[in-house]
């Protein structure tokens, strides 16, 4: 139904001027769409026409998953996007999309997407997947606290660092 847009009643256009075709009904599953979809005034949404909106808030490929998982429950692209979208399912409020994208995050944090994962997990105050994040850098210190990536987390994100490494100390 989602693939080929059959009897949709919504169109989608995102930044860059491309289109998804949907269904209010799947749509409405995030209370945010729901809202949105309602009172088409909301920031996120600028009104074309009637039974047309723009998003200005997320890439259009992050989108098209974001709604296949509205439509399935399915997150056929996780391996590549599963930090995009549970960045925007967290925004759209879409938990089911968040909580599997933070389990399979968790499962698969590496020395690229520690930093990354840890930031997000704290902005979003997602604790299992932070401590998911901390218990990599631990149980991998000696190839993290010389890595790039760790100098610039301690920079960027002073507070966060500290909380890893008092919990390094906590654990030994």
């Amino acid at each position: 139904m989602f693939e080929d847009g059959k009897l949709a009643d919504i169109t989608i256009k995102t930044l860059d001027e491309q289109e998804i075709k949907a269904h209010n009904f799947f749509l409405s599953r995030s209370k945010v769409f729901d809202e949105m979809l309602n009172n088409l005034d909301s920031k996120e949404v600028k009104k074309e026409e009637e039974g047309v909106i723009t998003i200005l808030d997320i890439d259009h490929d992050v989108l098209v998953e974001m709604i296949r998982y509205l439509y399935s429950d399915e997150i056929p692209k996780i391996e590549e996007m599963a930090l995009k979208l549970l960045i925007a399912g967290h925004k759209y409020d879409i938990p089911g999309l968040v909580d599997e994208c933070g389990d399979h995050l968790a499962e698969n944090v590496s020395i690229k997407s520690f930093a990354e994962i840890l930031i997000v997990a704290d902005e979003f105050d997602i604790q299992f997947l932070k401590d998911a994040a901390i218990n990599f850098v631990v149980k991998n210190r000696k190839i993290v606290f010389p890595s790039d990536v760790w100098k610039k987390l301690k920079v960027s994100h002073m507070l966060l660092a500290m909380e890893v490494m008092e919990s390094f100390h906590l654990n030994n």
